[in-house]
């Protein structure tokens, strides 16, 4: 993104600017955990089996989830599937134990169990289907020692089968279900909220939606959320889609993959079975942090090998006059924990870029349970 851009700015505290995109190449983040699905990991992934997701269309089975060609697939078929004995209670096959019906539709839900995380940056390499009826999500959820009345969740994506350039993002929290409330002896008195652009959302969830437009999903992209305590910010192909103040999600969190059907707006003779959602990668970053540390005037951005190399961290405060201006064909991101001050000719002239951020950089990194 080639602006021309001048600052002639004398004091003025930058709190939060955003000048070019963000990208995960900023050398302020370290990789915490990856995983790119040359073998499915049983020890880092739980393979849901025999399970719907709230009384949902489809049963989710192990048998739905595999590797291809070091891919992750997730696959959705059209097929009657009886859950067993064993599995058939409130918390797993739900429909089937309500309703005494066995599912006409199976498909793939896998999620991190040993690896959780709270605050960071997580991208996944996703390509999906279309098709009525098909409703795939990228997620993340409170982990599993977090109370279960605090849904923590932030949906990365969730996407409609029937329109490939839109795109769901939603932050759920507070899941007030007085069943789940009075059987594990938990206090229900939290606030409710009607749900905000989320019509097919329980009113007893504090939702926060909206739906972005986006290239079609049905080619490989990368899905991303940079997370912090006081933001959340929403890429595509690292281009950023929306960006919203965090309201409260602050607990561990776990990620998950699955290929949902929509009882809302079920699948028709028109809808492909079967049909794969297919995962090449995930990855977690977090932020390198240097908050004791101020700078005063940089020299040098681009050459770790040469004298006076900018050690990038999130610093304590950050100022710059014009002998720290940036060069065409510069790509710089800037990051401090209390301010940026760019004062006396600081200039980002045509075709360099420049991405600043007020980051609290919270010390919390990728854990185990």
């Amino acid at each position: 993104m080639n602006r021309s851009i001048i600052f002639i700015i004398c004091g003025l505290l930058l709190h939060y600017i955003t000048i070019a995109q963000m990208s995960i190449h900023d050398p302020h983040w370290n990789i915490a955990f990856k995983d790119t699905f040359d073998t499915l990991n049983t020890n880092i992934w739980q393979i849901k089996d025999n399970f719907d997701h709230y009384g949902g269309l489809p049963v989710f089975c192990s048998q739905n989830v595999y590797i291809n060609n070091n891919t992750l697939i997730l696959e959705a078929k059209k097929e009657p599937y009886c859950c067993d004995t064993i599995h058939v209670n409130e918390w797993e096959c739900k429909k089937q134990w309500l309703t005494g019906e066995c599912y006409q539709y199976s498909s793939g839900y896998i999620e991190t169990k040993s690896v959780v995380f709270k605050y960071g940056y997580v991208e996944a390499k996703i390509r999906l289907p279309a098709g009525n009826g098909f409703f795939p999500a990228f997620w993340l959820f409170r982990a599993p020692n977090v109370p279960p009345e605090n849904a923590n969740e932030i949906d990365i994506f969730e996407m409609d089968g029937a329109k490939t350039t839109t795109m769901g993002t939603n932050l759920h929290m507070k899941y007030c279900n007085p069943d789940i409330c009075k059987k594990y002896n938990y206090d229900c008195n939290c606030p409710y909220l009607n749900a905000q652009n989320c019509p097919d959302i329980d009113p007893t969830i504090l939702c926060y939606g909206q739906h972005v437009s986006i290239p079609s999903y049905t080619t490989w992209r990368t899905y991303a959320v940079e997370w912090s305590s006081e933001k959340i910010i929403w890429y595509v192909d690292g281009q950023m889609v929306r960006n919203f103040p965090n309201p409260g999600i602050h607990d561990y969190v776990r990620i998950i993959l699955n290929f949902g059907l929509a009882s809302s707006r079920p699948p028709d003779q028109s809808t492909p079975f079967p049909s794969i959602m297919e995962v090449d990668y995930v990855k977690v970053y977090q932020l390198r942090c240097d908050k004791n540390t101020p700078v005063y005037e940089i020299t040098n951005y681009d050459n770790p090998q040469a004298p006076n190399y900018y050690n990038y961290a999130v610093k304590k405060l950050i100022s710059l006059s014009g002998t720290s201006s940036l060069t065409a064909g510069q790509n710089v991101s800037l990051r401090a924990a209390e301010y940026i001050e760019l004062t006396n000719g600081f200039e980002v002239p045509l075709g360099a870029e420049l991405y600043l951020d007020i980051s609290p950089c919270e010390m919390v990194k990728t854990g185990r349970q």
